[in-house]
């Protein structure tokens, strides 16, 4: 990612979902409301909007739909599959008493400010990348979708502590019980940055904290469709990937940092629970949901 240009991987993921939700053989099966929040975010950038075009000409579409058969089949169900998760999740803590959430690299997904609308008591935090963040900005504000309880926070945490950046914030409580929510970023990190921000988190919230992430089987696991033509892709966008790790293995790392394991979710299990009636032709294998908890500190 330049560091004066949105994300191309953020509008990638919302194109993704709004040809999922729009155009693919599951879209009856897939939540509305997911689908048309993509559209008036994206629809309020002119990259987002050129993006929505390029869905509405079949020619495009389909160069898109090819295009994705080649590098990564079923990825944009697999977007669909894991913003389903990862919201069934939030919305499992905030009943069982999370009092704040922080999102880290939350490109133009929607679920915090979701959040914020539905529980006005709930503290709301986004972390990103400033080209990727103010352009965020920009949209909500279009669009009107600003809340009181959402802070956006435009910083580039490979320039800047997570701690430092979250201590500033004069939103940010240290007492409340927190969730965090990091999707679709660890993999670009290396393994000693992974557990930098296990540990940092652990410490920001004293009172017991849950984090929900995903995570990458390894390239050459049987568990991972990712082929060269992907990472060749990734790295021409200068995403490459770093860290992955076996979902047999993830426990055993969490243990490790002092987190506990609550559960993992692939692609096939999500569909199962949450999309019942869909039978895709292809299934994303490789990027996996987890939930872990990092115990209260004693006194």
């Amino acid at each position: 990612m330049k560091d004066t240009q949105a994300s191309s991987t953020a509008f990638t993921v919302q194109q993704g979902m709004i040809y999922a939700g729009r155009y693919s053989q599951e879209k009856d099966a897939i939540p509305s409301n997911l689908v048309s929040l993509s559209e008036q975010i994206m629809s309020a950038l002119p990259e987002g909007k050129k993006r929505i075009d390029q869905l509405k000409n079949p020619l495009r579409r389909g160069l898109l739909k090819l295009m994705e058969f080649t590098l990564l089949p079923g990825i944009s169900l697999h977007y669909v599959l894991r913003k389903m998760k990862i919201e069934q999740l939030a919305h499992q803590a905030v009943d069982d008493g999370v009092e704040q959430i922080v999102v880290l690299g939350a490109g133009f997904d929607m679920l915090a400010t979701q959040l914020a609308i539905a529980h006005s008591h709930l503290t709301c935090i986004e972390i990103d990348h400033p080209a990727t963040s103010i352009e965020k900005r920009k949209a909500i504000d279009n669009c009107e979708l600003g809340q009181e309880n959402c802070e956006l926070i435009a910083e580039d945490l490979s320039k800047h502590k997570l701690e430092d950046v979250l201590r500033n914030s004069p939103n940010f409580k240290s007492q409340a019980k927190t969730l965090y929510i990091c999707e679709g970023v660890l993999m670009y990190l290396l393994e000693k940055d992974v557990c930098n921000i296990l540990t940092v988190i652990k410490e920001l919230s004293p009172m017991g904290c849950q984090f929900v992430f995903t995570a990458l089987e390894p390239l050459k696991s049987e568990k991972n469709d990712a082929g060269l033509l992907l990472q060749m892709h990734l790295r021409s966008m200068s995403e490459g990937l770093n860290w992955m790790l076996s979902s047999d293995d993830i426990e055993e790392f969490l243990n490790k940092n002092n987190f506990l394991l609550d559960g993992t979710s692939n692609d096939a299990m999500i569909c199962k629970e949450l999309l019942p009636s869909v039978k895709p032709r292809h299934l994303h294998n490789g990027e996996y949901v987890v939930s872990a908890h990092g115990s209260a500190s004693r006194a």
